[in-house]
């Protein structure tokens, strides 16, 4: 049995993927699976005979190719050695064309200031591209050139230039560029000047502009300008010379209303360019200049006083000034005239911004241009008259004072005076604020006030408020002075007690505090128990008994109304009167032998002043004697024994002796 033979899917979609011109690369897509092998056959279109390649990848290279002519293709698939091959279909493709070489450089035949005429050599171009540029510059200007002779314009005269050329084949191929051939054009006078114009003129002077012309190779030195009022053969009534780097120039000096021929030409190392088209121009009538430093001298509240510059280039006399003024957020402007370059704006409103301007006319009849518009605003008015101020928390001895801010008239108020007094009194308390709050402390309980007040700004102060009438509420009593001695003994104190200010309620009780032994001792009693409040005194009396003599108190008081007490009064000290000590009392008698007796007793009060010493007093039948000593401690020598003795004791301060004790009786032990 034979094995069966299997066809293979012939490749699609043959296609160049590289080529020169002596070499062409063609790829397909292959269909089958296993990878066949390819049989790859090429000729030259209108050949017969193919050759035929073998590969076994789906690509193929045609080495040997001729530039420029067409190959056809077609590849067969080849499953196995066993089966034919299937083929694709046949495709055509071109190799591609020599690219020339560098043409010789062209020849230059001739040089001019601007151009340069090129001789290209004979060959088989169908055309040439010429890249020139002058050497100080960095971009190639191209040209297409049709003819083997051509001539190049516009070039920069006096620089060295470089060109390059290349050219295209019949078939479309453009070459590489050859090498570079140097050359300079030539140098010459500057062109005329073409473009010269009038930038502006008036009645004395003409400002004209004009462009640079062509250098011509080398560099410009300045530039000359002729005027003259009547043109002859020759321009020399004005010649100005200016430097290459300005093409403005202001002529100065001119007479108004006058016809003037001006014209300007450039000038190089070489030589100078021809003179430009002549500028014939008429100068404008003779016009005052712009009235300058517009200033206001004194500013009032509907006033402003005005003084400005007049024009310096005076041609015709002034005639007369004009002035326009307007609000600020006006549009419409108010016109004065003026004789002098001064003017008072009245009428105005206060504290109200101006926009003025002033220009002049002279005796020709001619208006000046407008000076510079300036801004000037009237002062502001005082403060108008604040409402009645209003009073609120009012107490006893303080309160708070209010007002409404007046119109300020657009100056901001910065300070208020407020005023105030006890209705029965003349003179005016003063205070300030730079609010419209103002706490007033220090009043007059139970009074009745008046309170005014004013509003101040930059421009001074406004008139006072109307008079606001309050009462301030009554309060405890004041507090009070302290006691008064009247009379003092060495068991009582009798004081005077004057009444304070009740502020408003009278005193319904007094308090008197007296220090004894480290702790206030209070008495209170009733005022109005006894005396109608009409009546009521502005002092009382005060007596405190029983108390020991010769001892120091410390005394205070304090009145109460309605309302509460007052603050204690400050404290005073009295005494009462000093004596001599007291009856000595508690003497006690202990014998100690026959002869011997001890004496001891409590100290008796000193009644102001201390005791210095004792007397005792010693008697035993008919005889006496009597014994001193400083202390209440004693011990008595010498006795008669198994005797009744009798004693009695006194004590001495600075004031004397004080009263004998009672007599005591000691009988001692016999011995």
């Amino acid at each position: 049995l034979s094995p069966r033979k299997m066809t293979a899917t012939p490749p699609k979609n043959l296609h160049v993927v590289d080529q020169g011109h002596d070499f062409l690369t063609i790829a397909w897509i292959s269909a089958g699976d296993p990878p066949p092998l390819f049989h790859v056959q090429s000729r030259r279109v209108n050949r017969l005979e193919w050759s035929t390649d073998l590969t076994a990848v789906p690509e193929f290279t045609k080495q040997d190719v001729e530039a420029g002519q067409q190959y056809e293709f077609r590849v067969g698939a080849q499953t196995d050695l066993h089966s034919p091959p299937t083929y694709s279909a046949v495709s055509t493709f071109r190799a591609s064309y020599h690219v020339p070489l560098c043409p010789s450089p062209p020849s230059i035949m001739n040089v001019g200031l601007t151009t340069v005429t090129l001789t290209f050599p004979k060959n088989a171009a169908r055309r040439y591209e010429c890249a020139y540029r002058a050497v100080a510059q960095e971009n190639w200007a191209l040209q297409l050139i049709d003819t083997d002779e051509f001539t190049l314009e516009n070039l920069e005269a006096g620089q060295l230039h470089e060109l390059k050329a290349r050219y295209e084949t019949h078939h479309h191929i453009w070459g590489t560029f050859g090498p570079t051939v140097p050359f300079t054009t030539l140098h010459d006078r500057p062109d005329q000047i073409s473009k010269f114009w009038c930038v502006s003129q008036g009645s004395d002077f003409v400002h004209v502009g004009w462009e640079a012309p062509l250098a011509n190779g080398r560099a410009l030195s300045k530039y000359e300008l002729e005027c003259c009022s009547k043109p002859g053969p020759h321009w020399y009534e004005e010649t100005v010379q200016m430097p290459p780097s300005t093409t403005r120039y202001v002529m100065t000096g001119l007479t108004p209303t006058q016809a003037y021929f001006l014209r300007c030409r450039a000038v190089n190392e070489v030589g100078c360019g021809e003179w430009s088209q002549a500028l014939d121009l008429l100068t404008e009538p003779s016009v005052p200049g712009q009235p300058m430093s517009l200033v206001c001298v004194k500013a009032e509240t509907h006033s402003l006083h005005l003084r400005w510059q007049p024009p310096q280039d005076i041609i015709s006399p002034i005639h007369k000034h004009l002035l326009q003024y307007r609000q600020a957020d006006h549009s419409a402007w108010t016109s004065a005239d003026a004789l002098d370059p001064t003017y008072c704006l009245t009428a105005l409103q206060p504290a109200t911004t101006y926009q003025v301007r002033v220009y002049c006319q002279n005796t020709e009849g001619h208006f000046s241009p407008f000076s510079t518009h300036a801004s000037f605003t009237t002062l502001s008015t005082r403060p108008n008259t604040p409402a009645a101020p209003l009073i609120t928390q009012l107490s006893s001895r303080e309160c708070t004072v209010t007002w409404t801010p007046p119109f300020d008239h657009h100056a901001e108020i910065t300070q208020y005076h407020l005023q105030s007094r006890p209705l029965q009194v003349d003179e005016w308390e003063d205070d300030w604020s730079e609010g419209t709050t103002l706490m007033k402390r220090g009043l007059l309980p139970n009074s009745t006030y008046l309170a005014i007040v004013r509003a101040r700004n930059v421009h001074g102060w406004g008139p006072f408020s109307e008079r606001t009438v309050f009462q301030t509420q009554i309060d405890i009593p004041e507090t009070p002075l302290p006691p008064e001695l009247i009379t003092a003994t060495s068991s009582s104190l009798q004081m005077l007690l004057r009444q304070p200010p009740t502020n408003g309620s009278p005193v319904a009780w007094y308090r008197v505090s007296v220090l004894i032994n480290g702790e206030w001792a209070e008495e209170t009693w009733d005022a109005l128990a006894t005396m109608p409040v009409h009546q009521h005194p502005i002092a009382v009396h005060y007596t405190r008994f029983h108390l020991p003599s010769g001892v120091e108190y410390q005394v205070r008081f304090a009145c109460k109304n309605e309302v509460g007490s007052s603050d204690w009064s400050p404290i005073v000290t009295f005494s009462t009167l000093c004596e001599v000590p007291d009856v000595v009392t508690g003497i006690e008698t202990v014998p100690i032998n026959p002869t011997t007796l001890q004496l001891h007793w409590p100290i008796p009060p000193c009644n102001g002043h201390p005791i210095h010493k004792y007397e005792v007093e010693v008697r035993h039948s008919t005889h006496t004697r009597c014994l001193t000593r400083p202390s209440a401690d004693w011990l008595l020598e010498g006795l008669m024994p198994n005797t009744k003795h009798t004693l009695r004791v006194r004590a001495y301060n600075p004031m004397g002796w004080g009263e004998w004790s009672n007599v005591v009786c000691c009988t001692l032990p016999p011995s």
